[in-house]
């Protein structure tokens, strides 16, 4: 629920619009794939989320070497199968790849850093993956997708606002959870 909310106030920020609620349902739905997973290699998948990782590379790596597909890839599959939107079956297979999602970058992107925000709360998924700090957003490829250009002033005043927001939704999540 927080990246689904947090790509859709990543998209605002980066002023990309989105003609209906598939900024949303993208990033609510971008790792179905590891519930997928859990359902139907439920043995593969503890092994896999048993262990610590340093970054979402190493982790769908680990997926592909004993699933042979990862969870992105899985879910978009899934999503493929069941003639979900194109934008929302791109994003669950590009969320931790964003710049080669062919048509729908901008939303596999801010699904990709909402993400990574969500961890940077100190709110965990199931994945025991590094969290980053707002020092390691700038770094990831979908920030550099949706606000690559800007300049250094720029940059400091979007670190701020996304701050701002995440300590918004963050408070929000953590009431719920």
């Amino acid at each position: 629920i927080g990246t689904a909310i947090l790509t859709r106030e990543i998209l605002v920020i980066a002023d990309f619009k989105c003609k209906d609620e598939s900024d949303y349902v993208a990033g609510l739905l971008h790792n179905l794939g590891k519930i997928i997973m859990a359902v139907t290699f439920p043995d593969e998948f503890s092994q896999i989320y048993e262990q610590s990782y340093n970054d979402a590379e190493e982790f769908c790596d680990s997926e592909r070497s004993l699933l042979g597909w990862d969870h992105a890839k899985m879910g978009a599959f899934y999503l493929w199968n069941h003639h979900i939107s194109r934008e929302i079956v791109e994003t669950a297979q590009w969320h931790n790849d964003p710049g080669s999602a062919p048509h729908h970058p901008e939303i596999a992107a801010a699904a990709q850093l909402g993400d990574i925000l969500v961890q940077s709360a100190g709110i965990l998924g199931i994945e025991r993956n590094k969290p980053t700090t707002s020092e390691d957003w700038k770094d990831v490829a979908g920030w550099k997708i949706l606000f690559g250009e800007k300049n250094e002033k720029e940059t400091e005043n979007l670190v701020i606002e996304l701050e701002q927001t995440l300590e918004r939704v963050g408070n929000t999540l953590k009431g719920i959870i």
